[in-house]
């Protein structure tokens, strides 16, 4: 488990009536079943987030009480009209062909993704050192207060509990906005052309988490 959960789907199952919608209404649709699915997982990993209770020293650089709980968000990734799958990478937007997925975690902010990094901790436990200089041999030869370790601190696994708590409703929610949506689009498409013979077939849907 790194820093986030997140809710891969495989709609190979739902490909047929998926491609008889537009490339547009059919990014829109599958958009809209991801968001809601994430909106299930956030709040699951919002509640299980732990908080700071210890008191905040001048030379401390944990983040304040709070901060890592308010930097959850979740990540669509959708098709978008060309099929492909927009990505969020460090220098940009990539764009890949894969399954639709919607991930969820603390907010990627900087290069040194400070959030990711103290959940990856929170999440999986690390060593507590004191105060001093990283110990290699360049800091040694220089002769500098190093840093020794103190104790391990064990994880709190916060976004294992949230994915054991949320994945199944996650997906049964994602599963009904789908339908939802493809129904709305099978009627949009009718109202737009009622001379047209449109069916949907739901049965046999496969997610996989």
């Amino acid at each position: 488990m790194a820093d986030e959960i997140d809710l891969k789907v495989d709609t190979r199952e739902l490909e047929a009536a998926l491609k008889k919608l537009t490339a547009k209404l059919r990014s829109s649709v599958m958009r809209r079943a991801l968001e809601a699915a994430g909106d299930v997982m956030l709040e699951a990993v919002v509640n299980h987030t732990p908080e700071r209770t210890d008191e905040e020293t001048p030379d401390g650089t944990s983040l304040p009480p709070g901060m890592l709980k308010a930097s959850m968000t979740k990540e669509v990734i959708a098709p978008n009209e060309n099929g492909l799958l927009s990505e969020s990478v460090s220098r940009g937007t990539a764009f890949s062909a894969g399954n639709p997925r919607v991930k969820v975690g603390p907010e990627k902010v900087g290069r040194a993704n400070k959030f990711g990094r103290v959940a990856y901790w929170v999440n999986n436990g690390w060593i507590l050192t004191s105060h001093g200089a990283f110990n290699s041999a360049k800091n040694q030869k220089k002769g500098l207060d190093l840093r020794h370790k103190i104790r391990p601190i064990d994880g709190k696994h916060f976004l294992e509990a949230a994915f054991d708590e949320s994945a199944e409703q996650a997906v049964d929610v994602f599963l009904a906005t789908l339908a939802d949506g493809i129904f709305n689009a099978q009627a949009e498409s009718s109202a737009a052309a009622p001379d047209g013979n449109t069916d949907f077939a739901m049965d046999g849907e496969t997610v996989h988490f």
